[in-house]
């Protein structure tokens, strides 16, 4: 694959990521070497010259907003902190009160959609919090603050909690049992 189609290859995964990916798990999902990765990235931060940059670290990179967009972006989506959370909050929200802890892949997976804003959202908020998990992908949890906010010493005391986490995994067994037939 020529180093063009590697770099296209790229941003389109960087994008719909919508967080940092590690230069090995790009190499993977682009069937490029570590070394086409490293040089895609490069033409690829110099296609990127008005709205979107390209930022790297020693072994990830992302996409981001370039600089001084931050005004023009709060007019499309507001200020962060003014936002409502939404329909994807709750959900989100509700993923983490009803089956405890999970990473982003696994709030995906459950809603079969990206996750990513609704969680930077409830994050800014301090409505979840993000901690190290056993992979490199991190663990949200509910806060205290959301317990609060709610009323509730713990998601135990939700209405509904016992019956509600017994339908949700239910429903995450249900949607797994297609897959594991088809392997």
């Amino acid at each position: 694959m020529e180093t063009s189609q590697i770099a296209t290859t790229l941003e389109a995964l960087l994008f719909a990521a919508g967080e940092p990916l590690s230069f090995a798990y790009l190499s993977k999902l682009s069937g490029g070497t570590p070394g086409d990765v490293k040089v895609a990235l490069d033409v690829l931060a110099q296609r990127l010259t008005h709205g979107l940059v390209l930022v790297r670290t020693n072994t990830t990179a992302a996409l981001a907003v370039a600089p001084g967009m931050e005004d023009t972006i709060n007019q499309l989506l507001g200020d962060p902190e003014d936002r409502e959370i939404g329909q994807a909050g709750l959900e989100v929200l509700s993923i983490l009160l009803y089956q405890g802890p999970a990473t982003r892949s696994q709030i995906d997976y459950i809603r079969g959609v990206n996750s990513t804003s609704s969680i930077r959202t409830l994050l800014m908020r301090g409505l979840i919090e993000r901690t190290k998990g056993e992979s490199r992908e991190g663990v949200y949890h509910v806060t205290t603050d959301a317990l609060t906010h709610l009323g509730v010493s713990s998601a135990d005391e939700l209405p509904e909690a016992a019956s509600l986490k017994e339908s949700l995994k239910t429903f995450i067994e249900r949607k797994e049992e297609p897959e594991q037939a088809a392997v």
